[in-house]
């Protein structure tokens, strides 16, 4: 089902701001979801300029995580974003994926997340809902998913792995928090008017 929020870039934080305002826990979580991806600052995605094959990295990337600015932490776990900067992918369905049981990320616009990378496979990874919890599960990806510097594995080579808040999520060099319905709610409260 599409959402207000359907869009293939992500969104700044700001936009969550209205309805932060106007609307209770439950309000927002029914409206947004209660998963997000949040990225530190815009995307510096290496867009495809045509329709190619995913580029292959040759060795896993290092982040240096003491490059992020640090807000206040949350209210439930630590997220050290830069709160004006942060983009917010929500991890919900938005209809254009052919899979309805699950979120896709992936680099094409058939996915629910798109992170338009060059090192993103077209169908990278995917996030299920099971008994409350929150899952994730490479696609075969070409150059990987990662949690918490954990390798994902696909389907065929083991069993999901659940997405705890605060997370590290990484789909090849990308990296994104976790965050929760209560923890995206606290970093609006945190982001500027």
């Amino acid at each position: 089902m599409a959402g207000d929020n359907d869009t293939t870039d992500g969104l700044p934080l700001k936009v969550f701001a209205d309805d932060y305002r106007a609307l209770d826990a439950a309000g927002f979580a029914a409206k947004h979801g209660n998963g997000f991806l949040v990225h530190d600052g815009p995307l510096q995605a290496r867009r495809p300029m045509r329709p190619q094959m995913t580029v292959m990295l040759e060795k896993a990337p290092k982040i240096d995580l003491s490059l992020l600015k640090a807000a206040r932490p949350p209210v439930v776990a630590p997220v050290p974003v830069a709160i004006p900067e942060a983009l917010v992918f929500p991890v919900r369905s938005t209809g254009r994926s052919p899979y309805p049981s699950m979120v896709t990320v992936g680099r094409t616009r058939n996915n629910d997340i798109v992170v338009a990378d060059v090192a993103i496979s077209k169908f990278h990874a995917f996030f299920k809902q099971e008994d409350g919890r929150t899952l994730l599960h490479d696609a075969g990806s070409r150059n990987g998913t990662f949690l918490n510097g954990t390798v994902v594995p696909d389907s065929k080579h083991g069993k999901p792995l659940e997405v705890g808040e605060g997370a590290r999520v990484r789909f090849g060099e990308i990296e994104f928090y976790f965050v929760t319905c209560a923890q995206l709610r606290e970093l609006v409260a945190l982001a500027p008017k």
